[in-house]
């Protein structure tokens, strides 16, 4: 900061413009004053702190001399000083005036071999892209070699008919070899071999009967495995010693069901359980032998009764089993009497007594009357 010091015939006063913000000598100085700068200590210069909307959100207090803050509504800076903030309008210009308006791109599109900026303004720009023209030109080519793709192909879609005809022509012409025409002289050993031979080149119908030995076809060749292993008929039949051990019935005795469960054995074997509450017989059907419900408990067809009294297999009655249990298996001779009979009889007089039945009546006794009497 600079000092001045006035010197002359007068004293002249040096005030602070709080409008203009500048430094102001007073009139009354002489003409003959002497001004003397004397240099101060360094000053600071302004420092912007931020931007407010209107000159009324400026910062009431608590800034630096020098601070400043711009308005957006005049684009003016004001800084502050000792006397607060300069009054509105009065900051200086930190904000220019508006440019010319803005121009941008809004879309762009292909045309032919272009591309095509459409601007803000209603206006576009057009550029000439080399790869749109190159890509262009290949796609006109690929076209046209297409098209001669198509032509060589119906040409040769025309020659391969052409051939096919021709070796059917072939093949009318040659016909069937006569009778003894390829001996084994003619044709050397591995001469026409599998690989030769395309598919279906011959056919059954143009082998003559027995023209391959029936020895030839089981004992060599690819012909050998299928002669030892297929099935041999006997009188039209095949014996059951070639049938698969799934197409025979097997039956197995066991004495509960979980030896049954245990079982090594397939579909269609019957298995006898000989004792317990599961005795009978059962066939496996679809399912695993170990699990009980895949067994099918076969009955006979004179099964009436299934149980007697709770029992299945070999039933045992006792008269407790038929609600007879107070029942006891005496002759009649030998059967007893119930207490309270025996109790009766006990009470009566004891004694032998005759029953006499007279004829006639007797004496001063009505007639037909039975006299009981004591021996």
């Amino acid at each position: 900061m600079t000092a001045i010091i006035v010197s002359g015939p007068a004293n002249a006063p040096i005030t602070l413009d709080p409008d203009e913000h500048r430094f102001v000598l007073g009139a009354e100085a002489a003409a003959g004053a002497l001004l003397i700068p004397l240099a101060g200590r360094d000053g600071k210069g302004i420092t912007v702190r931020g931007i407010v909307d209107q000159h009324t959100d400026l910062p009431a207090d608590g800034q630096d001399v020098g601070d400043v803050y711009i308005v957006r509504s005049d684009g003016l800076g004001y800084v502050w000083t000792v006397h607060g903030w300069p009054p509105a309008g009065r900051g200086f210009v930190v904000q220019g005036p508006p440019g010319d308006p803005g121009r941008g791109y809004t879309d762009a599109a292909i045309a032919g071999n272009a591309l095509v900026f459409a601007a803000s303004d209603g206006t576009s720009d057009t550029v000439v892209v080399p790869a749109l023209v190159a890509a262009a030109e290949q796609a006109a080519a690929a076209h046209e070699s297409n098209t001669s793709a198509a032509d060589h192909a119906e040409a040769a879609q025309v020659a391969a008919g052409a051939a096919e005809q021709s070796a059917a022509d072939a093949r009318e012409s040659i016909g069937q070899p006569s009778d003894n025409s390829v001996t084994t002289a003619k044709i050397r050993d591995r001469a026409v071999t599998a690989d030769k031979i395309g598919d279906q080149a011959v056919e059954a119908r143009h082998l003559a009967p027995r023209a391959i030995p029936q020895d030839r076809l089981a004992s060599t060749g690819p012909f050998s495995d299928w002669g030892n292993t297929k099935a041999d008929l006997v009188g039209g039949k095949v014996p059951t010693g070639q049938l698969p051990a799934v197409a025979l019935t097997k039956p197995f005795r066991v004495s509960n069901r979980a030896a049954m469960l245990a079982l090594d054995v397939q579909e269609g074997d019957v298995a006898v359980v000989t004792g317990g509450s599961d005795k009978g017989t059962y066939m496996l059907g679809e399912g695993s032998p170990t699990v009980f419900e895949s067994w099918v408990r076969l009955n006979a067809p004179d099964d009436a009764v299934s149980s007697v009294n709770g029992q299945t297999g070999t039933v045992v009655l006792s008269k407790s089993d038929v609600g007879l249990g107070s029942v006891n298996n005496t002759s009649d001779a030998a059967k007893p009497i119930s207490t309270a009979t025996q109790t009766a009889l006990n009470g009566k007089v004891s004694g032998a007594y005759t029953l006499v039945v007279q004829a006639g009546a007797p004496s001063g006794a009505p007639a037909n009357r039975i006299t009981i009497r004591t021996a």
